[in-house]
């Protein structure tokens, strides 16, 4: 059974969007939004199983990694 995984700022309240995968508290994730890289990082989860969803609540965070990330020599 599918599980709609919705990605919500904590502050703003805003849906920044679905996911495809449940992450774990204190997870780091980059998102665009508006040609810009965001860093979030996962506050808490909530199961909702009676609308068959899950909420992941993120709160902005500073970009560390994704600096780190941009310095990658891949080969």
């Amino acid at each position: 059974m599918n599980k709609n995984i919705f990605l919500i700022d904590k502050d703003t309240k805003e849906n920044l969007g679905n996911i495809d995968f449940i992450p774990k508290r204190e997870d780091r994730m980059i998102i665009t939004r508006s040609w810009k890289r965001l860093e979030y990082k996962v506050k808490c989860i909530v199961h909702c199983p009676d609308e068959n969803g899950v909420l992941v609540f993120v709160e902005l965070s500073d970009n560390y990694y994704d600096k780190i990330i941009e310095n990658i020599k891949w080969k």
